[in-house]
This record gives C-alpha cells, sequence and structure tokens, in this order.
C-alpha cells in the first residue's frame, strides 16, 4: 500500500482538494462574502492531512532517525500535486459560465500526463532499450539524476564478501604466500594410507562407477610412482609448523619440481608419438630419481627443524605441534619413512601411465605450496588437453597430438578428478564472480552430473559415449525423490554403496550450490523460463534431510549447517530473479509471480541465516580462546554466507512497510 504510486494518489488529491478551497475562496473574497475565513480553514485543514499522513509514511518505513526522502518520491508528490490541481482546475471549468477555449486543451494535456506516468512501469524495459540504443543511460537536472538502466537490489547484495580491499568483514587476513594450503592438498593428493587415502577412494569411485577392473592396475602404478611424495609432503608439512617458511624459500625444493615438470614434458612428447606409457626402464629409473630428490629435501628439512628445535624445551617443542596438528606428529614420521625403492613397486610400475592426474595434481600443489598458483593452474589445464586429445574429444585444437584407442579404456573419472582440483585452485584465485570460473564451473558440473548419472556426453564433439558398467545412476531428483520415498537409515544399516551414493550425492550438491552462487553475478540476460529454472534448483537445494545426504552419520551438525546454507543460497537466488523479473514484468500475472517467488526467497532466507548464525557464532567463541597467531588467520567457514545473508535482510528490513 505504502508505495510511489499511493503517495501520486494521495498528493493528487491534496492538489485537488487545494485547487478547489483556493478557487472558491477567491470568488469568495472577490465578491466580498463574510465566510471566507472559512476556505482558508478549510485549506489548512487539506494541508494537514496531507503533512500527518506525509509523516506516518516516512514513520512506518524508515528507521529512527533523520531521514530525507528518495528522489523518486519526490516527483510522484510534485507531479501528483501539478496532476491534481489541473484536475480539479478543469473540472471546475466544466460548471462554470466561463468555459474558456484553453480549458479541453488543458484537460487533454492532463490525461495525456496521467496515462504516461501510469504506463511508464509496464514500458520501463522498452524505454530503457530504446534509450540505451541512443546512448543515454541517465539524465542529470538540477534537482537530481534521472538513471534509466535496470537496478537490481539484491544482486549489489552478492558480491563477494571477502574482497582484498578490506571493506568487508567476512575474511580473515588473507595469506597468498602460505604453503599450509598446497602442502595439506599435496598430503591428501597423493595418500594411498587406508580408506582414507585419496587413491583409494578414488578407485573406490572408479569401481562404484565404471566397474571393478577399470583402474585397479593403473591405480596401484600411481601409487607407487608417488610413494616418496608422500613422506615429502609429512616433511614439508612438519618444517612450515616449526619455521614459518613464505612460499618455502628457505629450502631447495627445485629439484623436486624440475622433475615433476620434466615428466610433464615427456608426457606431451610421448603423446606426440602415439604412446601414453613411459618404457619400463625408464618409469624405474625415473621413480628412483625421484626417492633420491626427495631424501636430499628431507635432509635439509630435519637439519633446520632439528637446529630450531634446540632452542625449545620438549614440551614447548611438541605443543607447538599440538597448536597446529593435534596429535599428528609430522616430524617423527618424516624421520622413519624409508625412501628406498620397494622391490614389490617394480612390477606395479609396468602399467604406469602418463594419462592419470595424479602426478600432475601433485605438482600442481606444490606449486600452490611453492606461491605460484597461477602456474598450478596452467600445468593442470595443459593435462586436460592432452586428455581431451588423446580421447579424441577434440574440444581444442590438438596440436600432433593423435588419438590414442587406448585412452578411451580408461575412466572418466580421471578427467573429472583433474577438474574437480581445477575447480578449487580457480575459485580460490579468481572467485565465483568471475566469468571464466562460472563458464568452466558450468562445464564441469554438467561434465560430472551426466557422468554420476550415467548420461553419455554425446554433445561434446568427437566424445564417445561413456559405457556405464558400475551401479551409478546418481542424480540430484532421483536421489531426492529416494529420500522423501523412504525413512532415513541408521548408521548401522549402511551399506558401501549407500555410503559412496552419499558421498558422491554431497559433491553434487556441493556444486550445485557454488554454481548457483556464482548464477548470481550474472543474471542479466537471462530470459523468463530460465530464472525460473535456477528458483526451482535453488528450492530443490534445501528439500533434502540431513539423513539422505549424510546417513553414514558422519558429522550432522556439519550437514545441519550446511543444510542452512544452501536455504541461503535459495533466498539469496530468489531475492535477485524477484528483483529482475519484477523490473521486466509485462502482466498483473508476471508481477504477482515476482512477489511470490520473492516471499519464497524471504523465507528461505531467514530459516537459513537463523541457524547458520548460531554456527558462526559458536565457532567465533571458540576463536576467542585461542591466541592471536591464530585468530588473526581464521575465520569460521560460514562467515561470508552469513554476511551476505546479513545485508540481504537488512536491504528487506529497510524495504518492508
Amino acid at each position: 500500500m505504502w508505495d510511489d504510486r499511493f503517495i501520486f494518489v494521495l498528493s493528487a488529491l491534496v492538489g485537488i482538494s487545494l485547487g478547489v478551497v483556493i478557487s472558491n475562496r477567491r470568488d469568495a473574497t472577490g465578491k466580498r462574502r463574510p465566510r471566507w475565513f472559512i476556505y482558508g480553514l478549510l485549506t489548512l485543514i487539506a494541508a494537514a492531512v496531507g503533512l500527518i499522513l506525509a509523516i506516518r509514511y516516512f514513520g512506518h518505513v524508515t528507521e529512527p532517525g533523520l531521514h530525507y526522502p528518495s528522489q523518486g518520491l519526490v516527483l510522484a508528490i510534485l507531479i501528483g500535486g501539478v496532476v491534481g490541481s489541473f484536475s480539479a482546475r478543469f473540472v471546475g471549468s466544466l460548471f462554470s459560465t466561463d468555459f474558456g477555449p484553453r480549458d479541453p486543451l488543458m484537460g487533454v494535456l492532463v490525461l495525456l500526463l496521467l496515462v504516461i506516468v501510469y504506463s511508464l512501469p509496464v514500458y520501463q524495459r522498452e524505454i530503457s532499450a530504446l534509450l540505451g540504443h541512443i546512448g543515454l543511460s541517465s539524465l542529470k537536472t538540477p534537482i537530481g539524476e534521472l538513471t534509466f538502466a535496470e537496478h537490481s537490489r539484491f544482486q549489489q547484495t552478492v558480491v563477494s564478501a571477502a574482497k582484498p580491499s578490506g571493506e568487508e568483514r567476512s575474511s580473515a587476513l588473507p595469506r597468498p604466500s602460505d604453503p599450509r594450503p598446497g602442502l595439506e592438498s599435496l598430503r591428501h593428493a597423493v595418500s594411498d594410507e587406508g580408506p582414507d587415502g585419496y587413491l583409494f577412494k578414488d578407485a573406490g569411485y572408479i569401481a562404484f562407477f565404471d566397474g571393478p577392473d577399470r583402474s585397479g592396475e593403473l591405480i596401484d602404478a600411481t601409487k607407487a610412482f608417488l610413494r616418496p611424495v608422500q613422506t615429502l609432503a609429512r616433511c614439508l608439512r612438519a618444517y612450515v609448523d616449526i619455521i614459518p617458511d613464505s612460499q618455502l624459500l628457505l629450502v631447495d625444493v627445485k629439484p623436486v619440481l624440475y622433475f615433476f615438470f620434466r615428466m610433464h614434458a615427456n608426457a606431451v612428447a610421448a603423446l606426440r608419438k602415439n604412446s601414453h606409457r613411459p618404457r619400463d626402464p625408464a618409469t624405474k629409473v625415473e621413480v628412483e630419481r625421484l626417492y633420491a630428490r626427495v631424501a636430499n629435501v628431507r635432509e635439509q628439512l630435519l637439519n633446520a627443524i632439528e637446529a630450531t628445535a634446540t632452542d625449545y624445551s620438549a614440551g614447548a617443542y611438541q605443543a607447538t605441534l599440538d597448536e597446529t596438528d593435534g596429535d599428528r606428529n609430522f616430524v617423527e614420521q618424516c624421520r622413519k619413512d624409508n625412501l628406498t625403492p620397494s622391490s614389490n613397486d617394480s612390477g606395479a610400475l609396468q602399467h604406469f601411465s602418463y594419462l592419470q592426474p595424479y602426478v600432475t595434481i601433485a605438482l600442481a600443489n606444490l606449486l600452490v605450496a611453492h606461491g605460484s598458483a597461477d602456474e598450478a593452474i596452467d600445468v593442470i589445464t595443459q593435462w586436460l588437453y592432452l586428455w581431451s586429445c588423446a580421447r579424441g574429444e577434440g574440444a581444442a585444437k590438438c596440436d600432433k597430438i593423435p588419438r590414442l584407442p587406448e585412452a578411451n579404456q580408461l575412466p572418466e573419472w580421471f578427467g573429472i578428478r583433474a577438474e574437480f582440483e581445477l575447480n578449487v585452485l580457480l575459485y580460490g584465485q579468481v572467485g565465483e564472480a568471475n566469468i571464466t570460473y562460472h563458464d568452466f564451473l558450468k562445464d564441469h558440473a554438467k561434465h560430472f552430473t551426466d557422468y554420476a548419472a550415467h548420461r553419455p556426453s554425446y554433445d561434446r564433439p568427437g566424445g564417445a559415449p561413456t559405457a556405464a558398467q558400475g551401479s551409478g545412476g546418481i542424480s540430484i531428483h532421483d536421489e531426492l525423490q529416494r529420500c522423501q520415498d523412504r525413512k532415513p537409515l541408521t548408521n548401522a544399516g549402511v551399506t558401501k554403496d549407500q555410503e559412496l551414493r552419499a558421498i558422491i550425492l554431497r559433491s553434487l550438491l556441493q556444486n550445485e550450490n557454488t554454481l548457483l552462487r556464482s548464477e548470481l553475478h550474472f543474471l542479466p540476460g537471462s530470459s523468463w523460463t530460465e530464472l525460473e529454472n535456477l528458483h526451482e534448483r535453488g528450492l530443490v537445494l534445501t528439500q533434502f534431510s540431513v539423513g539422505c545426504v549424510d546417513p553414514e552419520g558422519s558429522d550432522e551438525k556439519v550437514w545441519e549447517a550446511q543444510r542452512a546454507n544452501y536455504k541461503i543460497t535459495s533466498g539469496l537466488l530468489a531475492l535477485a530473479i524477484a528483483d529482475r523479473l519484477g523490473t521486466t514484468a509485462a502482466s498483473v500475472d508476471e508481477r504477482n509471480r515476482a512477489e511470490e517467488i520473492k516471499n519464497e526467497g524471504k523465507q528461505q532466507l531467514r530459516a537459513g541465516y537463523r541457524h547458520l548464525k548460531g554456527v558462526r557464532d559458536d565457532y567465533r567463541k571458540k576463536l576467542e580462546r585461542l591466541p592471536w597467531s591464530v585468530r588473526v588467520f581464521n575465520v569460521s567457514p560460514w562467515e561470508e554466507s552469513c554476511s551476505l545473508a546479513e545485508r540481504a535482510i537488512h536491504q528487506l528490513n529497510e524495504a518492508s512497510p
């Protein structure tokens, strides 16, 4: 009710009443009637009524304090008053004896003005497009600036809350030279120890989707090749815990980097010669060289750590380790590891192939630890290029790299695994608002979604459809239907197959959430149907119960928080979509639909924020008990989502009647 249209009508009614009162007052004064003061009193009453309504309006829609009306509201009051006064003058002249020839013209002008004023919202898109073609986006006047471009209030609230300029409050102090993230990723990427090892997990995913015999020998060969890198990762991690060496400048890891770069170059040369395997003796020699290089680096690291540790008591030294890594003593593991090639590895290395992503991922993570995130992105994109050329998918122009029949026998998971790694690196480097990251994420999400659902990618140029031999058949909508049709499983009743399905589902949901957050920055230009589809995808994210996403019960609190985070994404997306649809609506039904989406977004946003705020605040309380050496570089993982929600809710509260 209390909007610019209502204020326009109210101003017009006040203008009409003032026009009638002033006209009658003039008549009474001219004829010297004794009751002219009555009309003056009526004038004051009409003005007082208008003033009271205006005060009530400003007091109802704004927060306490001194506020000024917007330019649009001032224009609505002025135009409404002018239209009302002219209307009163014209209607009054129809019943008077001095009806002149100019009065019909004045009436036509008043009606024309009314038609233009009330039709502007309907034809806003056409007028904006017309003015845009002639290069006019705004008009500056002495009293303000009239802008013809479309604005999205809620789309502005989804700008990244982690800007390096420091104007936002949701990020910790940036540490682009910190080697720990790269070393942690390296340690996980080359781990094959038990069921938590990444290589062990990847073998399970491949067996789940493509059958148990698809990559066993190749995975075993890769484990044998990267075994010394496990020691390197543990030693470097122990080193930076004791000596916070920025970008690993004080130790010489260049020989290891050189080794991996040479392996990368050998892969390109072999593929150009129509081969994806090194010769068997060469593989064994390369592994021995890697062991020797890692042994040299370990010696340097242990000497540096032991020289530094002599200045501290044993208790303080162990406390330093415990502060960062709990009970994991990387120093002892680094010292005890055997850096002699095993005789059992010789047979496994015969199946080593350049068309596996793990050696390249190890190189990329080591580059990140060394402070070269852009080079890490480059080497993974190069591997993906080689992978697509060898499989004949031809997305890019292949320079002297022929298609290899053996490459199509390798699991599709290898390419997806490299894309996952590239996704993390690109997000950390440029963020979700970057157009390159947005385009890559769309391709990656589609690739992973099709693979998980066993939908062959026939639309990929030259690509052969992938065969589905394993269980598979996972999609967000199918899993949501499964979730709604059955009772949640208990931890005791979760099979290995169900556990793997839940892990893949969580990956699909995380990809979808990140993609929708990125889509928020690229809504202009989307059609009505595309915006409706985005809104429905956001709602689907919020409909999963924790029991379906995490049937093994690994951490219920984490997935409750993640579910609240999905609600915030859905709410922000709905508000931005409603704002966009409201500016392009051409009918009452479309405006009503935009309002309906907005109301759904409000509900999702507020519900998600209520839960996530509590989780964020608990994390803040834990950080308050830690020393500043830890606090200054850490924030809650939910800080950015809460910050976006807070700003959006603040705008909603300001705009609500």
